[in-house]
Formats: structure tokens, C-alpha cells, sequence
């Protein structure tokens, strides 16, 4: 279970440093549209391949967090499941959200460009 954790972690860091490349080339290409018309210019291929590695990390993150669950659930005596956590609201809720949007927030940027 501690190599899946670690694993876990090691894909988040991947994943979070490939969304921020993401907002960094959409950022680039949104204040200067013209790049993209330079002959040459590889900034769309670039900005798919970033999307296509951010989706890769997160289908692997989800596969791991799935076998994380699998082995919680073996781990747990039958009949003890956790009460599902009612959220909050106030601060609470916006760091809920804060941190639920940032696995989300890659689709928004589709939009964008």
C-alpha cells in the first residue's frame, strides 16, 4: 500500500506541473495568436501532447486510487464504513471547491483556446 501512495503522490506532481504547463501555453497563445500562424511554429501539437499526458497521469491516478480503495476496504472489519462527511460551508466549502476545480480546471482551458 505505501508503493501505491507514493506512487499516488509522484502522479500528482507530474499532473499538477503538466496543468501548469497547459496554462502556460494557453496563456502564450491567447495573448499572441499570431505565433500559431508562423510557419513552423509546433505550439498547437505541443499544447495537445501537454493535454494528452495530463489525461494519461490522471486515468493512472484513478486506476491507483481504485486499487488504494480495493486495499482500505480489505483493511476495514465488515459493517464499519465511514459516515459519508456532510460539506461544510464558509471557508470550508471553498477549499472544498478550490481543490475539486483543480482536477477540472484542464477541460476549462479546451474552451478557452
Amino acid at each position: 500500500m505505501n508503493a501505491n501512495t507514493n506512487m499516488m503522490q509522484y502522479l500528482k506532481a507530474e499532473y499538477y506541473q503538466r496543468h501548469s504547463d497547459i496554462c502556460e501555453q494557453a496563456f502564450m497563445l491567447r495573448s499572441s495568436p499570431e505565433v500559431v500562424e508562423k510557419p513552423g511554429d509546433n505550439s498547437l501539437a505541443r499544447l495537445k501532447i501537454l493535454y494528452t499526458q495530463a489525461k494519461d497521469l490522471s486515468d493512472s491516478e484513478a486506476q491507483i486510487s481504485s486499487l488504494l480503495i480495493n486495499q482500505l476496504d480489505t483493511l476495514l472489519p465488515s459493517g464499519q464504513g465511514q459516515p459519508r462527511r456532510r460539506i461544510g460551508k464558509g471557508k470550508h466549502l471553498l477549499l472544498w471547491i478550490l481543490i475539486n476545480i483543480v482536477d477540472v480546471s484542464a477541460a476549462i482551458f479546451v474552451n478557452l483556446i
